[in-house]
């Protein structure tokens, strides 16, 4: 039997918005009804070069100039560790970290 690990600060999680939007983001807390992230993104499909559908990261706020956000947990449908795959992109992206694979 697998025991899963609460999800702690900095951990990069997948959120799923009842709006539909799904966001990866760097989890600070939860506090005051809201889960605290930081550097939030939305997956957001786009064609490949093949011809295929593929996945970017874009900014979930675009024109704001902050990139720390309270989302409110009555609007989460799910909150979840993201795979190792999606984290270490994400992280890529949002530092100028390359990690080794």
């Amino acid at each position: 039997m697998l025991i899963d690990k609460p999800i702690a600060k900095n951990d990069v999680v997948t959120i799923k918005l009842l709006s539909g939007e799904e966001l990866i983001a760097t989890y600070v807390n939860e506090e005051n009804g809201k889960y605290n992230v930081d550097k939030p993104v939305q997956l957001v499909s786009v064609p490949g070069d093949n011809g295929q559908m593929g996945v970017q990261f874009h900014p979930y706020l675009v024109t704001s100039a902050s990139t720390s956000f309270g989302i409110n947990t009555a609007l989460v449908v799910t909150l979840c560790p993201s795979s190792d795959q999606v984290a270490k992109m994400y992280l890529e992206q949002t530092t100028s970290i390359q990690l080794a694979t």
